[in-house]
C-alpha cells in the first residue's frame, strides 16, 4: 500500500483517465490494446510521481499536508523511492512504445522527464509560475492517448491538451491559497504566497476563463451529444467556481471554488469516453 500511494494515485488516477478517454476516442470501442495502454500509461504516470516524490522529499517533511506520505513518514527510504520510479517509469515507456509506436513512447517519456526535471527539480523553487509552464506535462496524456490510438495530431487533441493545460493553474491555485501557511513554512514561491489576495483571485479566474474558451470550440469539433453535454456542465461549474471567488474571495471561498472545479476535467474526458464507446 506504502508504494501505490508513492504513485500518487489520486493525482495520477485523473491522468490515466484522461489518457483512456482520449484512446478510446480516437480508437471507437474498446480493443486489446487497452489494457496494454493502461498499464503502460500507469506505470509511467505512477513513476514520475515517484520519482517527484523522491525530489520533494524535505518540502513534504516540512508542510503540514504532506508529511505523512510515505518518504517523509519513513514508510520508504528515499533511495527505495526514486529506484522503484526509474523502474516503473522506464517500463511503462518501453511497454507503450512497443506495443503504440515511438511517437507515443516518446510522448509519455516527455512528458515524465518534464514533470521530473522541468518542473520539479527547476521551476517548482524558482518562479511563481512554476504551476503554469509545469502544466505542460499534465497535458501529455492526452496527446499520448491520441498518438497511441495510431492518429496524426490535429486540432482536437491539441485544444484538449490546451484545456488540461490551461485548468491546471487556476485549480492548483485555488486549493494554494487555502493552504498557502505550508508553502511560507518551506518557502516556495507559489503565486497565492508571493502575490497579493487580489491578483491571485483575477489569476484565478483569468486561467478558468481561458479554459471555458478553449472548451467552447470543442463543443463543434467533437459532435457527439454526451461531449456537448458534459462540456457544457463543465462550462456552468467553471463559471460557478468563478461568481463564487468574484462576489467574495477568502480561504473559504477559495476553497469551494476548489471544489466545484474538480470534476471538470473528469466530465469533459467522461463525455470523450462515452463518444468513443457509443
Amino acid at each position: 500500500m506504502s508504494y501505490i500511494r508513492l504513485g500518487k494515485p489520486r493525482i495520477a488516477s485523473l491522468l490515466i483517465y484522461t489518457a483512456i478517454a482520449t484512446y478510446v476516442y480516437a480508437r471507437p470501442g474498446i480493443d486489446h490494446g487497452l489494457i496494454l495502454f493502461f498499464i503502460g500509461g500507469l506505470l509511467a504516470v505512477f513513476g514520475s510521481n515517484a520519482i517527484n516524490s523522491y525530489i520533494d522529499r524535505d518540502l513534504d517533511f516540512t508542510m503540514l499536508r504532506t508529511r505523512f506520505r510515505p518518504i517523509p513518514s519513513g514508510e520508504i527510504p528515499p533511495k527505495s523511492a526514486i529506484e522503484i520510479g526509474a523502474i516503473w517509469l522506464a517500463t511503462g515507456v518501453l511497454l507503450i512504445t512497443y506495443f503504440f509506436g515511438l511517437y507515443a513512447g516518446l510522448s509519455a517519456l516527455i512528458g515524465g522527464l518534464y514533470y521530473i526535471l522541468v518542473y520539479s527539480i527547476y521551476l517548482k523553487k524558482r518562479t511563481i509560475w512554476n504551476t503554469v509552464i509545469g502544466g505542460f506535462a499534465g497535458s501529455m496524456p492526452t496527446i499520448t492517448g491520441w498518438l497511441a490510438a495510431g492518429r496524426p495530431l490535429s486540432i482536437e487533441p491539441i485544444l484538449l491538451a490546451l484545456i488540461v493545460f490551461l485548468w491546471s493553474p487556476g485549480h492548483f491555485w485555488s486549493l494554494a491559497y487555502k493552504v498557502k501557511e505550508d508553502y511560507k513554512l518551506v518557502d516556495l514561491p507559489m503565486l497565492p504566497v508571493v502575490k497579493s489576495d487580489e491578483y491571485t483571485k483575477k489569476m484565478i479566474i483569468v486561467f478558468y476563463l481561458m479554459t471555458i474558451v478553449t472548451i467552447v470550440p470543442t463543443l463543434f469539433l467533437i459532435m457527439d451529444i454526451a461531449y456537448r453535454l458534459m462540456a457544457t456542465i463543465s462550462i456552468l461549474l467553471l463559471s460557478y467556481a468563478i461568481y463564487i471567488i468574484w462576489v467574495k474571495f477568502n480561504k473559504d471561498t477559495a476553497w469551494k471554488s476548489f471544489k466545484i472545479s474538480s470534476p471538470t476535467l473528469a466530465l469533459l474526458y467522461t463525455g470523450l469516453l462515452i463518444s468513443g464507446l457509443l
